[in-house]
């Protein structure tokens, strides 16, 4: 019988388990578990203090090291994987033994496994965890989804593993059962968002400009308001050189991305909760037509379809007006949060959510702390906060500038012409869509409100 003396065990041993190991081991626990049933990442794992850790060879080893109430961190691939290995767990665990998934699971996933193992005892944790491989090793963002109690009996875990803004760890509650999975996809739905954006902006400049030239720009921009961990990296890419052929890495690089799903969770959430969220639907989308290479090259030949260059905006203009397309993506963002919260009944407080997206996440940017003031202000309306509302209507017009010259050039801004889209139809007191209801009516007999008067009516179409 192996001795109980691990504070918490960590499940699955690739990449992310690793340097959550590794890190958890560095700042606080006396004692971790580990296992994986990959023998490879068993016998890869080496860490500087062996002292603080009991590998384990078998899943009943692994149990018996830790201490009650146990603690285990599955860091393994979402899906039916998390159902295997919770079907062989369990069984081995107690009441009050608490099991926090930190992969990225579906939210919907982590709601029903929350509900069954609640009825065997078992506590569940939905752990949200953005930041990749560095951030596993040198500080993460954390959004825990659970109930209350649960949090609190593995915080002190947790604050060791988390990145740190203005000496304040980025984790915290988000609400009960899949909320922070919810949040953790809304966050990449995010970053899906920002980076077309930056994509995007990439593509307008380049065709007057040279790699290094913006590269120059997005430093400059990394100064102000703009600056974040997305514009950073995007400024050293366009700077790397091809090890093979000396010329730009960037050049090297097919133009199709790739995409694991949490996109498209994203938007199935917005069309579940009737929570618009164009600009990362756009960006969703052009990530899918990416892939669509040689259908691409066919049809630029077939329409004879030729970018031209644009008259690019002064610097400052650009900056504002992108300033005001990734406001619009953060907005669409906690609007869906907004929508989640009053359905899913969590008790989620935005302001929460953005502080810990401020450090060791990928959308980690200078902006969300103007956002973070705003919602102390203002908890329904983002755009309608003093601070946001004055840098919106900075940008307004010169983003609409730049969509209007992309689109006479023949330059693809899906994206941003999405968020200028989405904010001129929140402006206006009046859409089309009477006639769409007009439509309904006519031939689905389905009805409509008036404008004069309370009820349901038809129309006399015939």
């Amino acid at each position: 019988m192996n001795q109980a003396d691990c504070e918490i065990g960590i499940l699955g041993l690739g990449v992310m388990g690793r340097n959550l190991a590794a890190h958890l081991i560095d700042h606080a626990v006396t004692r971790v578990a580990l296992f994986s049933y990959a023998a490879s990442e068993r016998a890869a794992f080496r860490v500087d203090t062996p002292a603080k850790t009991r590998s384990c060879a078998n899943l009943e080893q692994f149990v018996q090291s830790l201490t009650t109430p146990r603690k285990v961190l599955l860091m393994i691939t979402a899906g039916e994987p998390v159902d295997e290995v919770l079907g062989a767990l369990t069984p081995l665990l107690s009441r009050g033994d608490i099991i926090i998934d930190g992969g990225n699971s579906y939210y919907l996933d982590t709601r029903r496994r929350d509900t069954a193992l609640r009825q065997q005892g078992l506590k569940y944790m939905g752990l949200g965890i953005s930041g990749g491989a560095s951030g596993a090793r040198h500080g993460a963002s954390l959004m825990a989804g659970c109930d209350k109690a649960t949090y609190d009996e593995c915080q002190s875990l947790l604050a060791p593993l988390a990145a740190r803004h203005e000496q304040r760890a980025c984790v915290g509650w988000m609400g009960e059962d899949g909320a922070g999975h919810f949040v953790k996809m809304v966050h990449n739905g995010i970053e899906y968002g920002v980076m077309q954006l930056l994509a995007e902006c990439y593509g307008y400049l380049r065709e007057q400009m040279n790699n290094q030239d913006i590269a120059e720009l997005f430093e400059s921009w990394q100064t102000g308001a703009l600056d974040s961990y997305l514009l950073q990296i995007s400024s050293r890419i366009l700077r790397t050189k091809d090890t093979e052929t000396s010329q730009d890495l960037i050049e090297m690089i097919r133009d199709e991305a790739a995409q694991k799903g949490t996109g498209r969770w994203t938007i199935e959430g917005s069309l579940l909760l009737g929570v618009p969220v164009p600009g990362i639907y756009a960006a969703v989308i052009e990530r899918s037509l990416s892939s669509h290479g040689s259908r691409r090259q066919a049809l630029k030949t077939r329409y004879k379809m030729q970018q031209t260059q644009a008259a690019l905006l002064a610097p400052a203009d650009m900056e504002s007006a992108l300033l005001t397309a990734i406001i619009l993506v953060y907005e669409q963002g906690i609007n869906l949060l907004v929508g989640a919260r009053a359905h899913w009944h969590w008790q989620l407080d935005l302001r929460s959510v953005v502080l810990t997206w401020q450090a060791g996440c990928i959308i980690r940017a200078e902006l969300l702390e103007t956002i973070a003031q705003s919602l102390a202000e203002e908890h329904q309306n983002l755009l309608q906060t003093p601070m946001i509302k004055t840098l919106v209507e900075e940008g307004h017009e010169l983003l609409r500038q730049w969509v209007v010259e992309a689109t006479q050039h023949h330059i693809p801004v899906p994206a941003l012409s999405a968020n200028l889209q989405y904010f001129n139809s929140l402006c206006v007191d009046r859409l089309p869509m009477n006639l769409i209801q007009g439509q309904r009516d006519y031939f689905g007999e389905h009805g409509f409100a008036r404008v004069d008067k309370p009820g349901q009516f038809h129309g006399d179409w015939r």
